[in-house]
């Protein structure tokens, strides 16, 4: 491990290393450099990219704000506000948000319960009917059940991201 003095800001870090680190692979990286979620990192002499602890940051930032469901124009945006250090407005963005997460997420889980009642309704009916010799309209293989509708717009985009055990340690961490 490094040892670093407050303020002290290494660079150098290459792709592959922060890719390890943060748990994001190296496509999704240039993938989020290209879409402007994240700075551009500086180039070495031969063109590669040159990660610093400011990055590392960031996108630390990044993967925070993908856990609570948010979308990457919606990070993209709240990490504008982050990076500007305006505390004020990255709080206030950050509760807008999150409020309209906890507004899907209860949505989503009621469109779920009445999903999971209905399965409930169909396995009794199955498990009580008698079974028949051939598939028909008493066999119940042919059950009329009304659709539950997932609302696609109210599915949270939850990440699965590796944990924080499996990562590589970052130097000075």
């Amino acid at each position: 491990m490094l040892d670093l003095k407050e303020g002290t800001r290494v660079s150098g870090y290459k792709i592959s290393a922060v890719a390890a680190w943060t748990g994001f692979s190296a496509p999704t990286l240039r993938y989020y450099e290209r879409i402007g979620l994240i700075p551009a990192p500086e180039r070495t002499a031969g063109g590669y990219r040159s990660y610093d602890d400011e990055d590392l940051r960031v996108l630390g930032f990044v993967s925070r704000a993908k856990r609570l469901g948010l979308t990457l124009d919606e990070v993209r945006t709240l990490a504008a506000a982050w990076r500007s250090q305006d505390c004020r407005t990255t709080r206030e963005q950050l509760l807008a948000l999150v409020g309209d997460k906890f507004a899907q997420a209860r949505h989503l889980i009621a469109d779920l319960i009445r999903f999971r009642v209905q399965l409930d309704q169909v396995h009794a009916t199955l498990s009580e009917a008698p079974v028949p010799k051939r598939c028909g309209p008493d066999c119940g293989c042919e059950i009329d059940v009304s659709r539950v509708e997932l609302d696609v717009s109210r599915e949270l985009n939850l990440v699965s991201l590796k944990p924080a055990s499996r990562r590589a340690e970052r130097p000075g961490a």
